[in-house]
């Protein structure tokens, strides 16, 4: 029972180099006793290949890299597999043509974008706004060109931050408000988040808690779930 219904696993994306991770482990069904130690090995990814690894900024000291959950599996449950926002990049990470992965192809034909670009998914992904990367590997995806794309990126980014910094701000969540501010800042060219440094200075938020956000009407915001 336990060798076949016991068995957990799933995949972890480092938040820090987008590298991805393997676990998984034994439990006594039912009882959901964990009877193994969690086993790890690293999962062969785009962003493992140096052409991105080399533009990613580097980890800060006194910073611990977090893993966000991609994956979860429950051999003992019935379609016991679920999937977090974590799976939004891994499904960018992977795409392969021609046997190759598609973006470590792209980031050698693109320099300039690719130096805009995997930075700013890095920031992303520490700040655990995976819904916001769609949009911005689309937007460096599409043509052949090599142009730099600065402002629309920047546009991209500061209107996910306001986005979410409202909504975490109705919900008087101000802690997660400052961090995504602070994560978008240097990617707010006209100022535009500028109008919530009263409300994050202060520690209170001027939406009503009765009201819902943006962000609660359109979409979850929930953080991603951390598996350590």
């Amino acid at each position: 029972m336990v060798l076949v219904f016991g068995r957990i696993s799933g995949i972890e994306i480092s938040n820090q180099d987008l590298t991805a991770r393997e676990f998984y482990y034994w439990q006594i069904p039912i009882a959901r006793i964990q009877v193994t130690p969690v086993y790890r090995q690293p999962l062969s990814a785009c962003s493992s290949e140096n052409e991105i690894a080399s533009l990613l900024k580097p980890l800060q000291p006194g910073i611990t890299p977090q893993w966000d959950l991609v994956e979860f599996n429950d051999a003992f449950v019935n379609d016991g597999r679920s999937r977090s926002d974590g799976a939004i990049l891994w499904e960018y990470l992977q795409v392969n043509q021609d046997a190759n992965f598609f973006w470590v192809e792209w980031t050698k034909k693109h320099p300039t974008r690719a130096k805009e670009l995997w930075p700013a998914i890095q920031d992303l992904a520490r700040s655990r706004l995976y819904s916001g990367m769609p949009k911005l590997f689309e937007l460096y995806r599409y043509g052949d060109s090599d142009n730099s794309l600065i402002p629309e990126r920047d546009e991209a980014i500061t209107e996910l931050a306001k986005f979410y910094i409202e909504d975490f701000l109705a919900r008087d969540d101000l802690e997660s408000a400052k961090k995504i501010s602070a994560m978008a800042r240097p990617y707010d060219m006209h100022g535009l988040l500028e109008s919530f440094d009263k409300q994050l200075d202060s520690g209170s938020s001027s939406t009503s808690a009765e009201t819902p956000s943006a962000a609660e009407k359109t979409h979850n915001a929930n953080p991603t779930t951390n598996k350590k």
